[in-house]
C-alpha cells in the first residue's frame, strides 16, 4: 500500500477538487517547470542526460527541437527542485531555457501557465538565486554556454515554485 501524501489528500477535500476530480490534474500543470537544453553546432550535436533527479520527469527530444544545429532535450518536473548531470556530444554552445509550460482547457483554449523560478546554479556557478524569475512558456529565462567541448560534463541544478 502506497502512503498517502497529505497535502494532496487535503486539497482533494477542497470543494473545488471534491465536485470534479479533473481539476486536480489542471492544478498539477501550475507545479511544472520546463528546462529546455541544446548543444548547438551541427546536425550531430546532442546531449546524453546521465542523470535526472526527478524519476518522474518527462524527458523527450522532440522533432521540433531536432534541427541542422543539433537535438535538443524537453525536461518538466514537478518536483520543484531539479538536478541534472549532462554530457556534451561533440563542440557547440549549450543553451539552457528555464520557462513555464502550457496546456489546452477542456474548450481547446490554450492556456500559458507562469512559474517562479528562484535558483539557477550551473557547474557549481550560480547564474541566480535571490532574483525571482516568473517564466511562462513565450517569457523564458536563456542561459548560454559557448564553447562546451565534445565528452564534457555539466551540472544544472534548478528550483522553481508556482505563481
Amino acid at each position: 500500500m502506497q502512503p498517502k501524501n497529505k497535502a494532496i489528500e487535503e486539497i482533494k477535500e477542497h470543494e473545488f477538487f471534491k465536485d470534479n476530480l479533473e481539476n486536480l490534474d489542471i492544478f498539477v500543470k501550475y507545479i511544472i517547470g520546463r528546462v529546455d537544453i541544446k548543444n548547438y553546432g551541427n546536425k550531430d550535436n546532442n546531449l546524453i542526460i546521465l542523470e535526472c533527479s526527478d524519476q518522474k520527469a518527462s524527458i523527450e527530444s522532440p522533432d521540433w527541437f531536432k534541427t541542422k544545429e543539433g537535438s535538443g532535450w524537453v525536461i518538466e518536473s514537478k518536483k520543484g527542485i531539479l538536478d541534472l548531470k549532462i554530457k556534451c556530444i561533440n563542440d557547440g554552445i549549450l543553451k539552457i531555457y528555464i520557462r513555464g509550460t502550457e496546456y489546452f482547457n477542456r474548450y481547446g483554449h490554450k492556456i500559458i501557465v507562469d512559474v517562479i523560478f528562484t535558483k539557477l546554479i550551473v557547474n557549481d556557478t550560480v547564474i541566480f538565486d535571490t532574483e525571482t524569475k516568473y517564466m511562462t512558456l513565450t517569457k523564458y529565462f536563456a542561459y548560454e554556454m559557448s564553447k562546451v567541448k565534445n565528452g564534457e560534463i555539466i551540472d544544472i541544478h534548478i528550483e522553481w515554485e508556482p505563481s
